[in-house]
């Protein structure tokens, strides 16, 4: 019987949102996820920070990429690809950007930012930065706080003002 890669796919946007919905010690989550829908090119998810204030919203995008693939000899990489096109998409974005590549079905889910100046597409994706890890969740909140502190973007003017 074929996979189904559709359900690979929704399952694996399922496994990021509960992951990046982990309260852990805290008394609520760090982030507050929303899914984008199936036909949005490059971004599965609009990801803002909870704790965020009046002055600063900061969010970051996220491109999910679910498998079934397995993972390398050594399992320091998921066998899943991020082709070219989608890289640059994500890169364009003037917010912070990740892929999330999910292992399905162990629901391991493992994180890597998609920066100006890195690499360009990805035949697979490091496990260094498992997304259930507690510090990587914090890490990860501390990452995108830092960018939107130091790249603070207000909209000031308009013809509709």
């Amino acid at each position: 019987m074929a996979v189904n890669r559709d359900a690979i796919g929704d399952r694996g946007q399922a496994i990021v949102f509960n992951l990046l919905t982990r309260i852990h010690k805290r008394s609520r989550p760090l982030f507050r996820p929303q899914f984008l829908g199936d036909k949005y090119p490059a971004i599965d998810f609009f990801v803002e920070l909870v704790d965020a204030t009046e002055e600063l919203r900061p969010f970051f995008l996220v491109q999910a990429k679910a498998t079934r693939r397995g993972y390398t000899e050594k399992r320091d990489r998921l066998k899943a690809a991020v082709k070219r096109p989608v890289v640059s998409a994500l890169r364009a974005y003037p917010a912070p950007t990740y892929i999330v590549g999910i292992g399905e079905p162990d629901e391991l889910a493992f994180i890597i930012a998609a920066v100006s100046g890195g690499a360009t597409q990805f035949s697979s994706i490091p496990t260094t930065h498992a997304l259930a890890s507690e510090a990587t969740l914090l890490r990860l909140h501390e990452d995108v706080l830092d960018f939107w502190q130091r790249n603070p973007v207000t909209f000031r003017e308009s013809q509709f003002r």
